[in-house]
């Protein structure tokens, strides 16, 4: 059902951006739904008259991600899992077979999307390119850029920086979970992913997942490539830190 929930959520956000173009008698390449939905906002500079607009869109597909991920670690260890646990070898395997369900079901979760958008697209008969044309000031305010539309090639920032951002953060999450109760860990996620969106800086590694924030947009942006290794880093250091946890995680006491 949770496929269902975010596959809906896509195309509601397709036709909610086919209705801005439509308004403006123009259509959009692919990857300017792409940008509508994963672009995010430019960065946000606090200015009398000039109140702080909420990403929502990106906000909300980040946290409904991270919401259908929450509970499956800590449900499974109140059943099955505990049997799992004991026949698969050892703790730290368990663990892991858990930080891949979690990556393998963003992944699936961000695939899903994907093909909702493409499919909409090639029924829409919209430009199937990732290209941004100057039609994104229609509903994102990009500022001044640094190279002329036609060249921008925002395809790792609208790909995979947002998907490597909810691994991560899924992963930070998961290991929480195993330390504080989900729903704590639920908060400090969504926390983070708020706290990006309101400043620009590089130890919220939301930032990175924000085409509109990036250095090929702006001339103090971020860094696709340092967001990668950042946002692979966190993942592995959840990863190392939750089998060092769950190693020594009372099971039983946990459950009552």
């Amino acid at each position: 059902m949770s496929y269902i929930g975010i596959a809906l959520f896509t195309a509601i956000v397709f036709l909610d951006c086919q209705s801005v173009c439509r308004s403006f008698d123009t259509g959009f390449t692919l990857g300017e739904y792409f940008m509508y939905l994963y672009g995010g906002i430019k960065k946000y500079v606090p200015t009398p008259g000039e109140p702080f607009k909420v990403p929502y869109l990106w906000l909300l597909n980040h946290l409904l991600i991270l919401y259908f991920t929450l509970n499956y670690t800590s449900a499974d260890l109140n059943g099955f899992g505990q049997q799992t646990i004991y026949r698969s070898g050892g703790r730290v395997t368990w663990w892991l077979s858990k930080c891949s369900w979690q990556v393998i079901a963003i992944c699936m979760y961000y695939f899903a999307s994907w093909a909702v958008l493409v499919l909409l697209a090639v029924a829409s008969r919209e430009t199937i390119t990732l290209e941004i044309t100057q039609n994104v000031h229609l509903y994102l305010d990009f500022g001044k850029t640094l190279i002329p539309f036609e060249q921008i090639d925002l395809s790792t920032e609208l790909l995979l920086l947002p998907l490597l951002f909810t691994v991560s953060i899924g992963l930070m999450q998961l290991t929480l979970s195993i330390i504080i109760k989900p729903a704590f860990a639920y908060i400090i996620s969504a926390t983070i992913c708020i706290m990006s969106s309101h400043t620009q800086s590089p130890l919220l590694f939301g930032n990175y997942a924000m085409a509109a924030r990036c250095n090929k947009v702006i001339t103090d942006g971020m860094n696709a490539t340092v967001g990668e290794v950042s946002m692979i880093t966190l993942s592995v250091l959840c990863v190392a830190l939750g089998a060092v946890r769950f190693r020594r995680y009372d099971i039983l006491s946990r459950e009552e």
